[in-house]
């Protein structure tokens, strides 16, 4: 794949410095999506589908500080999944990028992975209906960054596209992201800063503005962590007023080992004033379960992070070498209710088993299972949905 995308260098013998992929297989079921009692997004049946990817890379080294990465990915699904899709195809190039490597900086142009801060505002920019399809990690942006490391002072920027094919709710994207991040590390302590500005000339016209403040203490095996995040700029015009934060204890007995409690807020709209209070969901990554993509069925169909508080209790553990064991307890409720009703809207469960034999094979199992409370607005019902997950993959 990757030689296809430069035939002259493959012919001439100019081989890339390294090669890597990976393919991927993922059966998929789903049973009473949105909590389905009667028409309203999904229907109310049980699916299940597969998907495959294949993603393939490679670099070369056009001078001693300057590299050239490209790359594809392809993904398949066989049957329909709950968006109504079957038998899907898609395929993007990914990565296509050049990288500029000094002592203490770093400069890339192109297509790229970047994850500013420590992930919680913006984890990646393929945040749209394509992703949605699919659980394949596209995760990147369109543009320019930069990162420059000073001592303990870490600094990272980046100016790039809006994704093209964001089609949430019908709407459009048309614009640029522009973000900075400051990080300080010192003993036990981090502390970190981030800027954001999207400015969206499309019909989602998403003008936000976010100035956020992190931090991290570590006691022993004790970490305690935070951040908290405001949103201004203008929604269709609108003035926006919000913000967000989570705030984590967590303790490690030992390094493959874990408890940790969370609680995440994420503000809602007052519609009795003239401002709009209701947090804007970014853009998580499409495989990042439960970091800061709260709930596997929560947060990727009915809240995302938006009118939000989340309550949690997870823990992990090796029970023997390859294994892992992950368990998530989560209880969400709406920031803002609806008139005379309660703010419970979900809780959920998830497990999630993980086997690596070997770094090339990778076999996972998540099931997650969501209850509606009392606070679920009409017409979504009173069933449970629940969402397994069964992947295999191989890395080359």
């Amino acid at each position: 794949m990757v030689f296809a995308l430069f035939p002259t260098a493959a012919r001439a013998g100019v081989l890339p410095e390294n090669t890597g992929g990976s393919f991927g297989a993922t059966i998929l079921t789903t049973q009473h999506t949105e909590f389905q009692s009667g028409g309203f997004y999904f229907d109310d049946r049980a699916y299940a589908w597969l998907e495959s990817t294949l993603r393939a890379s490679g670099t070369w080294r056009l001078a001693d500080s300057l590299t050239l990465s490209v790359g594809g990915v392809t993904a398949v699904t066989v049957d329909e999944d709950y968006y109504r899709h079957s038998d899907d195809i898609l395929g993007v190039i990914d990565p296509l990028r050049f990288d500029l490597h000094l002592r203490d900086f770093q400069l890339t142009a192109g297509r790229q992975d970047f994850v500013i801060g420590d992930g919680f505002l913006v984890a990646d920019g393929f945040n749209d209906e394509l992703a949605a399809r699919y659980s394949i990690p596209l995760k990147y942006w369109d543009g320019l960054s930069s990162r420059a490391s000073f001592g303990a002072v870490q600094l990272a920027a980046l100016a790039a596209n809006l994704s093209g094919s964001f089609g949430y709710r019908g709407l459009s994207a048309q614009g640029q992201v522009y973000a900075g991040d400051v990080a300080w590390m010192h003993g036990p302590l981090d502390l970190g800063a981030t800027g954001l500005a999207r400015v969206d000339d499309g019909t989602a016209d998403l003008d936000l503005r976010i100035v956020s403040g992190r931090g991290a203490y570590r006691l022993g095996r004790v970490t305690a962590s935070g951040e908290y995040a405001h949103q201004g700029g203008k929604i269709q015009g609108v003035k926006a007023s919000a913000y967000g934060y989570h705030a984590d204890l967590q303790y490690a007995p030992r390094q493959d080992a874990f408890v940790r409690l969370r609680h995440a807020r994420f503000s809602g709209d007052d519609p009795a004033t003239a401002e709009n209070e209701g947090f804007q969901s970014w853009h998580y990554g499409s495989l990042d379960w439960e970091q800061w993509y709260l709930g596997d069925i929560v947060g990727a169909r009915y809240l995302l992070n938006a009118n939000e508080r989340a309550y949690s209790i997870d823990g992990a553990f090796a029970p023997a070498e390859g294994w892992t064991a992950r368990l998530l307890l989560e209880y969400f409720d709406f920031d803002r209710s609806l008139p005379g009703r309660s703010r419970h809207f979900a809780t959920e469960s998830d497990f999630v088993l993980d086997y690596q034999p070997s770094e090339a094979w990778e076999f996972w199992f998540l099931f997650a299972a969501a209850a509606p409370g009392e606070g679920v607005p009409l017409p979504l019902g009173d069933k449970v949905t629940t969402e397994a997950f069964l992947n295999l993959t191989y890395r080359f």
